[in-house]
């Protein structure tokens, strides 16, 4: 599948040769894209799979939102591509650091207004943030342990007060906060279990309809950057499966999809070569998921035996089909931002390679024993585990029965099941699990994925809700590495810093990484054109931040 996560989550900033990120004092932007009289009207069909029954559910930050739509509508201040690092002002036209680093001062777009004809000013932006750090369960990217206050200056101008110097925050505050209307969630009294059926929005599409089958947006009229967006409408029909889905592609049912298509160049590609086209650019990670707060996967050792019996390249060959290739060991994607950042003697040091013989020496090492065939604890229990996959994505099930036969040469009684993608959501949030297959976050840069990943500030105890950091990682030199990198300037001093992260990865094995995982893109040209590619990476689709609205306002009849 490789679907990034559904939660929103992620000046130009000036990404350093190095890859890490360094913020500038004085913000200097790319430019928007040239707005150009293309042609207007048209629908673009767009099919993810699995998908539906759809909800009434736009609230930016729940895990149980229609992600397509919220990433289509709502807008941060920044936009910042996950795969190139390159950023576009949005609502935000400048910024500038100061009080030695400690505030960042963002000028606001003049004649915004919102999808109710109300304008857009400095209280929406002083309100979302205020909002977040009041409130945990939706402050998924901890807000408010890296700022003070926001304070408006004027109607157009907002000072954020950080806690202390910080080289990430940018990211997360400016390019991955999506910005709500202080007059409609101001009147809300618990913006956590809040769905907002209505959303007001400052994005090129406003929600038009939602049924069980089907969810139908539509052109703001009010969007400040005409005169985009060219495209009237965008739909998205509910598919159980990669199967279906893939299917009513292949019948030419689709403009733009964003899926796992099995054997794509059959199915697919050469039904219509001159106008069918797909690019999948990795930009985050397929991982296993282990409940490390459980026994035994609290165990180093059966960690490193599991790590040792799972064939990354049999997944990445048969499961995904060789469309995302087998991970390495410190789960980096390798993409352009993070593959500068790779410690590539942690790599070879710790490359995966399957022994079942070695795994099986690590375990009676630790106590582990083989009774009739059958794995057995240390504690003198037969040893089981249940893999979870998605239900409808037909890759991450083909993965998790691929993991499954794998842990049977351990002798662990081992099934898989594949529950309902809301289902996955909840157990995950909750640690009621054993292992699972999903993706992690994602953005420009290493540290923007172990953060979310690893950091015990995600987590919690189980049958409480975590916001990431589903295995329940915790670790304080994990912790104190993370911290130590918002704070530091240097880049040689980053990405030391990064080695140690990715050594603790590769040698403890928090997670196992399967594969790259894809930001799935395909495409039909037929009547709609302007759609990211290799050769044209102005962005990336993608489940977080305002990528998908930024694609979606280029896209124009020929």
């Amino acid at each position: 599948m490789g679907r990034l996560s559904r939660l929103w989550s992620v000046g130009l900033v000036s990404l350093a040769s190095a890859g890490i990120i360094s913020w500038s004092s004085a913000g200097t932007f790319a430019a928007l894209r040239p707005v150009r009289a293309f042609p207007s009207g048209g629908t673009v069909t767009w099919v993810d799979a699995p998908s539906g029954p759809f909800a009434d559910n736009f609230n930016p930050w729940s895990p149980n939102n229609a992600a397509g739509g919220v990433t289509s509508i709502f807008e941060s201040l920044l936009y910042i591509n996950l795969y190139t690092g390159s950023v576009t002002p949005k609502l935000a036209t400048a910024y500038h650091y100061t009080n030695h680093h400690q505030a960042i001062v963002f000028n606001l777009r003049h004649g915004v207004k919102w999808s109710n004809g109300t304008a857009f000013t400095a209280k929406d932006v002083v309100f979302t943030f205020t909002m977040l750090m009041k409130n945990p369960g939706i402050d998924l990217n901890d807000l408010k342990a890296m700022i003070s206050s926001v304070v408006e200056n004027s109607p157009y101008q907002v000072t954020v007060h950080l806690k202390a110097p910080n080289v990430t925050d940018l990211y997360y505050i400016a390019g991955d906060t999506p910005i709500v209307p202080q007059t409609q969630w101001g009147a809300i009294k618990d913006p956590v279990t809040f769905t907002d059926p209505h959303p007001i929005t400052t994005g090129p599409f406003k929600v038009g309809s939602v049924s069980r089958e089907q969810l139908t947006l539509v052109r703001n009229p009010l969007y400040w950057n005409k005169p985009e967006p060219y495209i009237s409408k965008i739909v998205w029909p509910a598919y159980i499966s990669n199967n279906t889905a893939a299917l009513a592609m292949g019948q030419g049912k689709f403009t733009m999809a964003s899926q796992f298509v099995p054997s794509i160049k059959k199915v697919l590609l050469d039904r219509n070569p001159a106008h069918y086209g797909d690019w999948f650019p990795p930009v985050s990670t397929n991982m296993l998921f282990l409940n490390d707060a459980t026994y035994p996967f609290n165990l180093l050792a059966f960690r490193q035996a599991l790590n040792d019996v799972i064939n990354r390249k049999a997944i990445g060959q048969v499961g995904e089909q060789g469309y995302e290739v087998a991970a390495n060991a410190v789960g980096l994607p390798a993409n352009p931002q993070d593959k500068k950042q790779f410690d590539q003697a942690v790599i070879r040091k710790y490359a995966p390679v399957v022994s079942v013989p070695k795994a099986k020496a690590v375990l009676k090492k630790a106590g582990f024993r083989w009774r009739g065939g059958h794995l057995v604890s240390p504690k003198g229990h037969p040893v089981s585990v249940t893999v979870l996959a998605m239900s409808g994505a037909t890759d991450w099930v083909a993965d998790g029965g691929i993991i499954v036969n794998e842990l049977h040469a351990l002798g662990i009684s081992a099934v898989e099941k594949t529950p309902a993608p809301s289902t996955l959501t909840a157990d995950l949030a909750s640690g009621h699990f054993q292992a699972a297959i999903d993706g992690t976050g994602s953005g420009p840069g290493a540290y923007y994925l172990y953060y979310p990943l690893l950091d015990s500030a995600f987590t919690a105890p189980i049958g409480k809700p975590a916001t990431s950091n589903f295995e329940r990682w915790r670790n304080a030199t994990t912790n104190r590495l993370l911290n130590q990198y918002v704070t530091t300037f240097s880049q040689s001093k980053q990405q030391a810093i990064l080695d140690q992260l990715e050594t603790i990865m590769a040698k403890d094995l928090p997670v196992i990484p399967l594969t790259d995982s894809a930001a799935w893109e395909q495409y039909n040209s037929t009547h709609i054109v302007g759609f990211p590619t290799a050769k044209n990476p102005y962005a990336v689709l993608a489940y977080t931040a305002n990528n998908n609205e930024y694609i979606l306002a280029q896209l124009h009849r020929k």
